[in-house]
């Protein structure tokens, strides 16, 4: 067994750790982006429709995993309202790793992980890839397109 030099380890751990709290750190406009997908993401959890929807533009044009091609705001408003209707999310965390903001344009890239409960009763855990673009009108952000693909051994 090979052991590598202490030097060598040292500056492997540095990068590890400071890849992992770059990732954390965020200026205060950075923070208001990530403070608005957090706000937002919430309504979802508490089941409030009008919250929700109150965050997307008008222009709104979204990929969601497994589409054949990105959907704008209209679909937006029913698959919201179907998804609180048929919640069966137990626990929802978002995990922010980039957040940039230019003037009134940011995005942000995260991992949202749900536990959910199928019809049988057993859980089932989803990770999925998000890349928000997000647009500042009037001093408030709103979701105005959006990727997301799953993540994991079975996508």
């Amino acid at each position: 067994m090979k052991i590598l030099p202490i030097s060598v380890a040292v500056v492997v751990l540095s990068l590890a750790i400071c890849a992992t709290s770059d990732a954390q750190q965020f200026s205060s406009e950075e923070q208001e982006v990530w403070d608005f997908i957090e706000e937002c993401s919430g309504y979802f959890g508490a089941g409030n429709v009008e919250g929700m929807l109150g965050c997307f533009h008008e222009d709104f044009s979204g990929w969601r995993p497994g589409d054949p091609f990105p959907r704008g705001k209209e679909f937006q408003e029913s698959i919201v309202a179907y998804r609180v209707a048929q919640q069966t999310s137990r626990v929802a965390e978002n995990r922010p790793f980039t957040v940039r903001v230019y003037g009134d344009f940011a995005f942000a890239h995260y991992l949202l992980t749900e536990l959910d409960e199928r019809p049988d009763g057993s859980l089932e855990e989803t990770k999925t890839a998000w890349t928000d673009l997000l647009l500042r009108e009037n001093g408030r952000w709103y979701w105005i397109g959006d990727h997301g693909h799953r993540v994991g051994p079975d996508n």
